[in-house]
């Protein structure tokens, strides 16, 4: 970076993305679900230093940003589950922007500036801290929407409860109340002749 500049490093969003598939009775649907773990913003940097396994570190206000700087053939390290966010840059932004004859060194100065203070798509989180804490409350979304839509699939219909009936017997004209599952029998004649009259 240039002395006596304000150093800034821009960076992208960082969104967790979830395709959950739901089985219906004669289908398959997809249900995409997205959390946010950070949103893209220009930070201002305290101080970069070069970050051993990485290759620069990015000093923000307490917090470590470690930086890998990417071109073709580079093999890049497993980065998962540390403490610092990793961020990917890659460098063919500079090549893509001032590659000519008529480079020159300030051109190419420009062009790492630009890079780290000012463009966020030619860079991409490889690891942030709260992505673990994001990744649970995703697979809690996605669950409570799974148990959601398997309730709504797999709960039993509501059978209607038999009511009290209302009787009459065909034969003497009394009346009785018949609860579900007791014998239909007129009392009085002891006949099982009768008819419906009304519910309780």
């Amino acid at each position: 970076m240039v002395k006596g500049e304000s150093l800034a490093l821009a960076t992208p969003d960082y969104i967790l993305h979830e395709r959950q598939v739901i089985k219906t009775s004669f289908s398959f649907t997809s249900n995409p679900i997205s959390l946010p773990v950070t949103q893209g913003k220009i930070l201002r940097i305290d101080q970069y230093a070069a970050g051993g396994a990485f290759d620069l570190q990015a000093l923000v206000g307490g917090h470590v940003i470690d930086i890998l700087l990417d071109h073709p053939g580079r093999s890049l390290p497993n980065v998962m589950g540390g403490l610092n966010g990793v961020l990917l840059v890659d460098l063919r932004y500079i090549a893509d922007q001032y590659e000519g004859a008529h480079t020159t060194p300030a051109l190419i100065q420009q062009a790492v500036t630009d890079l780290f203070s000012e463009n966020s798509t030619s860079k991409c989180w490889l690891y942030h801290p709260r992505e673990v804490e994001v990744r649970k409350r995703l697979q809690q979304n996605l669950f409570v929407v799974q148990a959601g839509v398997a309730w709504q699939i797999e709960a039993p219909t509501q059978v209607k409860q038999p009511q009290p009936q209302i009787l009459a017997c065909k034969m003497c004209k009394s009346k009785w109340l018949s609860n579900p599952g007791e014998p239909i029998m007129c009392k009085t004649c002891n006949t099982h002749l009768y008819v419906v009259t009304g519910i309780e």
